[in-house]
């Protein structure tokens, strides 16, 4: 009998086949990269896109803040203006009513808004003579008002106005010349009292003052 052919392994694939195998995932291979590039690309540009527009809308956005902004100023300062205008009818009126219920009331009192004023009623109380007990507490209640009626008009003027300093250096030279009359007066009353060696308590009071003095006139004491 003639020898049997051989039969070739069973599922053994020829280079042909694991060729065209290796070309073909290869290809599968690209195809997937090339998927996933351009999957890529789209969501970069889809990133660029959301950006644009983002950036649009911020824009919208500030420019729409800047309008509200600029108004918003306008009306502010159109506030301030009407405001400060009010405030200047207002300190004009209460003003004249000042000066109006200080003529009718006869003042000699200055005008607390009148450096001038001020400065001549200072002159007139310091080369004034009279230096009794209730002449020189009664000037020092009216001064204790003039100091406080200056008080109150500096109150009503800004912080940075030109005068301010002015007027709280009158005031300091109120309270300064308050001071020595209130000495010079005691000086007199005591002097006054220990010559009489009677009568060695006396007070008055005002307002804003109480004064009084007490003297022992006991001689020879231990």
């Amino acid at each position: 009998m003639p020898p049997k052919a051989k039969k070739g392994k069973k599922g053994k694939k020829s280079k042909k086949q694991e060729q065209l195998e290796l070309e073909k995932k290869l290809e599968e291979a690209r195809l997937a990269e090339q998927a996933e590039q351009e999957r890529l690309e789209r969501e970069r540009k889809e990133r660029e896109e959301q950006e644009r527009l983002r950036q649009i809308e911020l824009a919208r956005l500030r420019e729409e803040e800047k309008k509200r902004i600029a108004e918003e100023e306008v009306e502010e300062a159109t506030f301030r203006q009407s405001r400060a205008a009010l405030l200047r009818i207002e300190a004009a009126a209460a003003k004249e009513k000042e000066e109006w219920t200080r003529y009718l009331a006869c003042s000699n009192l200055p005008n607390p808004s009148s450096l001038a004023e001020i400065n001549a009623y200072l002159s007139l109380w310091k080369e004034s003579a009279a230096n009794d007990m209730h002449t020189v507490i009664e000037e020092c209640q009216q001064a204790f008002q003039v100091m406080r009626d200056i008080r109150g008009y500096v109150a009503s003027l800004p912080e940075t106005h030109s005068s301010v300093d002015l007027f709280e250096n009158a005031i300091t030279r109120i309270r300064t010349l308050t001071s020595e009359k209130i000495d010079e007066m005691t000086a007199k009353t005591l002097t006054e009292i220990e010559e009489a060696k009677e009568d060695p308590q006396r007070s008055v009071a005002t307002e804003n003052i109480k004064f009084g003095v007490w003297v022992n006139l006991e001689k020879n004491l231990k």
